[in-house]
């Protein structure tokens, strides 16, 4: 359960990050009247859900700590630790796969980030 954790903890910023993308989503782009006052406004948030946003943030910083309490964030049910263990190595391998591990003269066959960026956002909608 140690490298679970070490893994957990290698990323914390990125999982938070993204369960503040989930919370936001869910509560100013996918609420259709929300949504559109948000975009009247030029996509200025109110005192008020400013206030409620920073509350949202600093909840995510001190409580996802770990993978179950993403996993409970994000409404996911917890894997268990042999689960995990094949989730990392399998991580692992796409990794070493797609040239992100190895010798540095390998690493000019990486992908560029516009290009990384085109194709995650490819077919998907535009809010």
């Amino acid at each position: 359960m140690e490298e679970i954790n070490v893994a957990f903890k290698s990323q914390i910023t990125s999982y938070q990050i993204f369960c503040f993308q989930k919370y936001f989503i869910e509560n100013y782009c996918q609420k259709e009247g929300v949504f559109k006052s948000y975009l009247a406004s030029h996509c200025k948030l109110t005192d008020l859900e400013l206030l409620k946003v920073q509350a949202q943030i600093k909840s995510i910083h001190s409580s996802i700590i770990d993978f179950k309490s993403y996993n409970v964030f994000i409404g996911k049910t917890t894997p268990t630790e042999s689960e995990y263990t094949a989730l990392l190595k399998a991580a692992i391998k796409r990794s070493i796969d797609k040239g992100y591990h190895g010798e540095e003269e390998n690493m000019n066959k990486l992908v560029s980030k516009a290009e990384q960026v085109a194709e995650l956002m490819k077919d998907k909608p535009c809010y």
